[in-house]
């Protein structure tokens, strides 16, 4: 009933509950837990359908989006889905999986809350797409994270991923937040004009201290441009105790509120930080250099994410100073063939263009000779802030703010009235 669009990032962080009466969709939810985007989604798949759903409630309780598939001879949907609601905690969405194309049917769920109604067979696409839907719906889930690593230090990782800020302000206009999580040693500050007005480790102790919201966020970043919001680094030792994984998340899932991509530039290598975020990243965009030193990490780097991320999982190769070294560097195809790519992204040794970059970050929208050095990065820039066309079609189920937990309040004015005896 409902074509899902394909989803090309991780799923957030949640738990589905998935009640099946046919085993054929048994097997396809199981399909589903093996997909990269599935990696941070605990998918728990119980028999006996709606039915079953509703005695299982009872005593448990509901986790983020419950996924329910009717009889093959449902009577009383929506009776029978008032019930469920009635003993699922508030939040929680719902995904119906049915047997006919019911038009009516489709819209009278859809009214009351249920995020989305679909029709076997189910395929993986569709199946993660809906997913995707119903957890938008329930959290109000954010733009695309994209962690920008290089190789190695001082391959230009942190100006480049200034630039693919920039450049998606100026080709696509997407709104975008950068995280400089490098502590002390970041510089995007100094490139754009600006302190930190809390460290890392301050806002990483507010969130472990319960007292971190998105308003404090919104007011230690700094607009830039039109479309930028900057966290800068510049301040912060990040301290074992801090930067604890669900602190970081944390404070990466309010950042992702605030703008349609989320790029965060992470210490080089595969720095404990570095690891984390980009495990958890929709898109890892890896920097080197032509150099084997340099490839060499990156190829390391990407055989580790890979085991973690699978091996569907977007990461880009961006080859940044080919030109500088001359002789000592690998050609492009060679570098293709070292980290068994098919496509790199290159920029050209340009020493003035960079230095100025790393006092003026702006000088990349406003430059010709920055345009020109920077242009075989435009594809990956409209790879990265396409929209996802499963959030903007689940947008306004979570402006209407309606859940599975709603229903018990709603299904009484949706309902026909029985007719007498």
């Amino acid at each position: 009933m409902s074509a899902a669009a394909i989803q090309q990032t991780l799923l957030p962080r949640a738990a589905i509950d998935a009640f099946y009466a046919d085993t054929a969709t048994r097997d396809a939810l199981g399909m589903t837990m093996g997909d990269w985007r599935m990696a941070r989604v605990a998918l728990n798949t119980h028999k006996g359908g709606l039915e079953a759903a509703t005695d299982y409630y009872r005593s448990q309780p509901s986790p983020d989006l419950v996924v329910v598939e009717l009889p093959s001879a449902a009577n009383d949907v929506e009776g029978a889905i008032d019930q469920l609601a009635s003993h699922c905690q508030p939040g929680t969405g719902a995904i119906v999986l049915g047997q006919t194309n019911d038009v009516r049917l489709y819209r009278r769920l859809t009214e009351m809350g249920v995020s989305d109604y679909l029709v076997g067979p189910y395929g993986t696409e569709e199946l993660i797409g809906s997913f995707a839907k119903g957890l938008a719906n329930v959290s109000g889930a954010g733009g695309k994270l994209v962690a920008v690593i290089g190789a190695k230090g001082g391959v230009g990782a942190t100006t480049l991923s200034q630039a693919l800020a920039w450049m998606g302000g100026e080709y696509r206009q997407g709104s975008s937040f950068i995280a400089d999580l490098n502590g002390l040693s970041g510089t995007s500050g100094i490139a754009f004009g600006c302190e930190a007005k809390r460290s890392m480790d301050e806002l990483l102790e507010s969130i472990a201290d319960g007292k971190f919201d998105a308003e404090m966020l919104s007011r230690v970043a700094e607009p830039v441009g039109d479309y930028i919001r900057l966290l800068p680094g510049g301040r912060g030792i990040y301290s074992p105790d801090t930067y604890a994984t669900e602190n970081i998340e944390a404070l990466l899932a309010e950042a992702r509120t605030l703008g349609d991509v989320t790029v965060v530039d992470v210490p080089a290598g595969m720095h404990p930080l570095t690891r984390y975020v980009a495990a958890m990243a929709d898109h890892v965009v890896m920097v080197t250099t032509p150099l084997l030193s340099s490839l060499r990490n990156a190829r390391m780097m990407m055989d580790e994410l890979k085991q973690k991320r699978g091996g569907d999982a977007p990461i880009s190769i961006v080859v940044n100073n080919v030109g500088l070294a001359d002789r000592a560097e690998l050609p492009l195809e060679a570098v293709k063939d070292a980290l068994e790519v098919k496509t790199v992204h290159s920029v050209s040794h340009a020493p003035n263009l960079f230095t100025l970059a790393e006092t003026h970050g702006k000088y990349f929208a406003n430059d010709r000779q920055a345009q020109k050095v920077l242009r075989d990065l435009k594809s990956l820039v409209e790879q990265i802030y396409v929209k996802q066309g499963s959030q903007a079609a689940a947008q306004p189920m979570a402006d209407a703010g309606l859940s599975l937990a709603g229903l018990a309040t709603l299904v009484n004015g949706l309902m026909p009235k029985p007719k007498s005896a």
